[in-house]
């Protein structure tokens, strides 16, 4: 029995880096064809977020969110845990991009601002290379939230508070980068926490 377990945690530590390959082809994809699509014009912007300021140099936090999001594969990857994990991971990326495709979204960035600092230099880049879409949910908050709370709760849980502190920031950096609104990382904090959710009770 646990070598079997052994093989399917070597064949995940394996496919991972592939659904990572997927996640960002997958990505670029509905990005583009929302561009290119008169169905791309939805808006989940409201009155709140008129009223947060636009701060480029809380990227560092938002970049800080690739590595997050991806921490539970370095810290448990070769757990009995990581299947369900795994899983857990697929379902937030199935959802993800499938409403990226049914109800495309636009977000009204400040693209033509004027860096004047190195986080500022690469937002603008990042800016220039992935277009206004594929906004609603907050695929990097939701990805953080759910590895913070992953680690907490297959693994240490003094690493995931830290963790779960970490996706705090990068949520909020992703409002204060104007790269989402405040709807599209509520609804991406819940799709992490219910990703979590499922996955807990099925280890139950």
């Amino acid at each position: 029995m646990v070598w079997k377990q052994v093989i399917v945690n070597l064949e995940l530590r394996v496919i991972y880096p592939l659904m990572v390959g997927i996640w960002v082809i997958a990505h670029f994809v509905t990005n583009e064809r929302a561009a290119r699509s008169d169905r791309g014009g939805h808006s989940t912007k409201t009155v709140l977020d008129d009223a947060i300021p636009f701060m480029p140099d809380m990227a560092v936090f938002y970049f800080s969110g690739f590595i997050l999001g991806n921490m539970a594969y370095f810290i448990l990857g070769s757990t009995e845990s990581f299947p369900l994990i795994a899983m857990g991971y697929g379902i937030q990326f199935v959802v993800s991009i499938a409403l990226y495709v049914l109800y495309p979204c636009r977000i009204d960035r400040y693209e033509d601002f004027m860096p004047d600092s190195t986080p500022g230099y690469l937002l603008a880049a990042f800016q220039r290379t992935s277009k206004p879409f594929n906004s609603f949910p907050s695929m990097h908050v939701s990805f953080c939230l759910f590895c913070a709370l992953s680690v907490w709760g297959f693994g240490s849980r003094s690493e995931g508070f830290v963790m779960m502190a970490w996706a705090v920031m990068v949520a909020l950096s992703a409002l204060l980068t104007r790269q989402h609104y405040v709807v599209e990382v509520l609804m991406g904090a819940a799709l992490g926490v219910g990703a979590y959710l499922f996955i807990w009770t099925l280890s139950i």
